[in-house]
């Protein structure tokens, strides 16, 4: 078990890629303020990796940082496969030399690696990268952004699928509150347990996202329709000098025809109210839920990418002293979950 109260250390043995150890620590829920600090102020075309509500759900079953000085690599693990670590995009002045620093390590220690949401491949990585097409996570397809004025006023040709779906959806019988954690937690569970037919897998990174709400500027809607919940989403306030917002669930019960798109609509209007004209929706898995999301016409979309990073000929397993034992970097990572997070 990877106890807080202590740093593990990576001690590559091969030449210069580290001139001295790189401490990984990990980002506990009372980290998360912190986090957001780092975070903001960063730039990127893909504004869920300034979000640490991102980080916090992706990293749900582990979630770890590499700092030096301005500098910081944030890694995770895998939230559905097994022995295998998730590395984001590094951060801060001095962040690729520092990721070039780390990745060896990483690499040679045992454990899968695979990083995550790049646009581009390092250019430094002092590892062998080979390229994969994102099969499992939602940057399989293009990561969206929508504009919430535009949203909001569901004006010309673009929008006419909306519209449409729109007016077959009975608007006396919807109503619609923001969400209170202390009280909706059990009506937000019902409509995803439903909607995500009990699968655990599915229900657990939104069990997560209402666990954030205590560490971050997390808000939410709960839509009911005959005064039944039917429809959620919830957002991160990430950024109100940027007016950026990121959102993690906007979903409805299937049979109810139109909830699906009055969801999205309802949070872009919410959200332009509380001043964030940009709500990031994420990418997509499937073609199917790529297809939906365009219908909202983005106002700007990123391709991202995933790459396995492999080491170098030559290199062999790196270590982590633990109390004066060494063990393996991956059994360093697998027993760590973070405070806040039931099994």
């Amino acid at each position: 078990m990877l106890r807080r109260d202590r740093k593990d250390y990576l001690e590559p043995d091969f030449g210069t890629a580290v001139s001295r150890p790189a401490a990984i620590t990990p980002v506990t829920d009372s980290a998360l303020p912190g986090l957001r600090c780092l975070l903001r102020g960063g730039s990127g075309n893909d504004p869920y990796a300034l979000s640490p509500a991102y980080y916090a759900m992706t990293g749900r079953h582990g979630l770890w940082q590499v700092r030096r000085g301005g500098a910081a690599v944030l890694l995770c693990a895998h939230p559905n496969i097994g022995d295998c670590v998730l590395v984001f995009p590094p951060l801060g002045e001095g962040g690729d030399a520092l990721l070039s620093r780390t990745l060896p390590a990483l690499a040679a220690s045992g454990t899968g690696v695979q990083l995550a949401r790049f646009e581009t491949p390092p250019t430094a990585a002092r590892v062998r990268l080979i390229h994969e097409p994102e099969r499992v996570l939602d940057w399989s397809f293009p990561v969206h952004t929508l504009d919430t004025g535009a949203v909001d006023r569901l004006a010309g040709q673009r929008f006419q699928n909306v519209r449409t779906h729109l007016r077959r959806l009975d608007m006396s019988r919807v109503s619609v509150r923001d969400i209170d954690p202390a009280t909706d937690a059990d009506a937000v569970m019902s409509v995803v347990t439903a909607w995500a037919g009990g699968e655990p897998e599915t229900v657990d990174p939104y069990r997560r996202q209402m666990a954030l709400f205590s560490h971050l500027p997390m808000a939410g809607r709960l839509v009911c329709f005959d005064g039944k919940p039917a429809g959620v989403s919830i957002f991160e306030l990430t950024d109100r000098a940027t007016g950026i917002a990121n959102a993690y669930a906007h979903l409805a019960l299937h049979e109810i025809n139109g909830l699906s798109r009055y969801v999205i609509v309802d949070m872009c209007r919410t959200l332009r109210r509380r001043g964030f004209h940009r709500v990031c929706i994420g990418g997509s898995e499937t073609e199917g839920l790529d297809r939906f999301k365009r219908k909202f016409a983005p106002a700007a979309s990123v391709s991202l990418s995933s790459w396995r990073a492999e080491p170098l000929p030559g290199l062999g397993p790196h270590r982590v002293p633990e109390d004066g034992s060494p063990r393996p970097l991956n059994s360093v990572f697998g027993g760590y979950r973070p405070s806040g997070y039931g099994a």
